[in-house]
């Protein structure tokens, strides 16, 4: 199962609270660093100031009086007997001689003069031993080492370990920022990059792109709306080819259709009007084939014209409430001479009303008009027509049939299409080829459906509409 996506603003606070993680790991890492640093300077080198605090200094007589009077700081040496035999570095105080009780104090008291003062133990290159007395300015020594306050000359050292140090966090640091900024860049601008080839791809007319990136929950729904879109364009696409397709081959056989009546009309209207016939039976005969031919073109353009006008939806149909069970038994009742005639019996069906339906009657009679008619031009040996209708809660049901020569198969799914016909069994040259078209434009502006049932023998059609 995939793991559902963060909202970006989870996912950055996520990327943002790891960022602060790291960097705070790189300062850490270099404070450890900086203080294993400094102990590793402090062993190498002698700081003055720091060896007096620890009291490595065990000969007095090698301390720097240059380091000590550049820190202003002083060093009294003092033998057993409490005299002060030797003063280093900068004169602060005058005393030749202390007791141990003016030491003590020394140590004791809290001195809130500007020096600090400690004793350690040192000798003499003779190994006499002695108390040292510093007094360094507090200034200098805080607990810590000021190093502000030190000359750059004592504080070398520690200075060249810090420098190091910040600089190696600040590299990490940097480096951190890149690494990341170029990881955040990746994360946007691949998604960002596949939406604009497949932009690209549609503004070129290649529909087949899809976006298939993962990343946070708004782009994801970026991606899915776009793959929507290219989805609808492709169909809108196929079926613009569809229709344009269909249009030719619509123009195309109804050019053939009326060109062969045309072609006769024009031929037997030139024998007749330059006199070449003169058997006054031949001219009836003429005649009457001219009118047929008439007929013929005049039915083509009428249902082409209906045709053009129930394929605009921008015209509107006529719908009023009319009693759908006795608008049918009319609509036979007109057809009933017609069937007799073909030798056919008529069944007929219908619920008792009335069953109120909003309908352009203009506009349905002429559908099961042309289902009555496909079924008369086409019924072979058939021996009935039927027509039955039906209704449950929510539709009503019409189901016109034959048991004629039926619906050759490569053509049963396109039978609605324009100028579908069956194979030579069923085609008699009559007909428009639009007949089942009208029906299926007709029903579907009806807000209905209408769809070939199948039959072991013949054709049944039904149509389904919402009551």
């Amino acid at each position: 199962m995939k793991k559902k996506s963060d909202k970006l603003v989870v996912a950055v606070f996520k990327q943002y609270i790891v960022f602060v993680l790291i960097l705070g790991l790189i300062c850490l890492g270099s404070y450890v660093f900086l203080g294993f640093r400094l102990t590793e300077v402090l062993n190498k080198n002698s700081i003055p100031l720091m060896d007096i605090v620890s009291g490595d200094y065990i000969d007095y007589t090698k301390l720097n009086v240059n380091d000590l009077e550049k820190i202003d700081a002083e060093v009294e040496i003092v033998n057993k007997d409490g005299e002060v035999v030797k003063r280093i570095g900068k004169e602060i105080s005058t005393k030749n001689s202390y007791t141990p009780k003016e030491l003590l104090d020394l140590v004791s008291t809290k001195n809130e003069a500007k020096y600090q003062t400690i004793i350690n133990n040192v000798s003499d290159n003779s190994n006499n031993e002695y108390l040292a007395i510093f007094r360094i300015p507090n200034d200098k020594l805080e607990l810590n080492v000021n190093l502000l306050k030190v000359p750059f000359s004592v504080g070398k050292p520690l200075y060249k370990e810090y420098g190091i140090v910040i600089a190696f966090a600040a590299m990490m640091a940097l480096i951190c920022i890149i690494i990341y900024s170029a990881w955040t860049a990746r994360r946007i601008q691949k998604p960002l990059k596949e939406i604009d080839n497949a932009l690209l791809s549609v503004i070129n007319g290649d529909f087949e792109q899809r976006l298939r990136f993962d990343g946070e929950e708004e782009l994801e729904g970026v991606r899915d709306t776009l793959n929507y879109l290219l989805v609808k364009l492709k169909e809108s696409e196929d079926e613009n080819k569809r229709l344009e397709e269909s249009k030719t081959k619509l123009l195309l056989d109804l050019s053939h259709d009326i060109k062969t009546p045309m072609t006769t009309i024009k031929g037997y209207s030139a024998a007749l009007s330059q006199h070449v016939i003169t058997d006054e039976e031949t001219k009836e005969k003429y005649y009457s084939i001219l009118y047929k031919k008439s007929e013929r073109v005049s039915e083509l353009i009428d249902d082409f014209f209906e045709f053009v006008k129930l394929s605009n939806n921008e015209n509107k149909i006529n719908k009023e409430k009319t009693d759908i069970t006795e608008f049918l038994r009319r609509i036979v009742l007109d057809y009933y001479d017609e069937i007799e005639s073909a030798g056919l019996d008529l069944e007929v069906d219908v619920p008792d009303g009335p069953i109120f339906i909003g309908l352009d009657k203009k506009l349905f009679k002429r559908v099961i008009g042309n289902l009555i008619e496909n079924s008369l031009k086409y019924n072979g040996n058939a021996k009935y027509i039927k027509l039955k209708a039906r209704e449950d809660k929510d539709f009503f049901y019409i189901i016109v049939s034959d048991d004629g020569v039926g619906i050759p198969n490569h053509i049963r799914l396109n039978l609605f299409d324009e100028f579908v016909r069956g194979d030579e069994s069923r085609k008699s040259g009559e007909g428009s080829g639009l007949g089942l078209s009208i029906v299926k434009k007709v029903v579907e502006r009806h807000g209905g459906r209408v769809q070939l049932l199948n039959t072991k023998k013949g054709c049944s059609i039904m149509i389904k509409l919402n009551k």
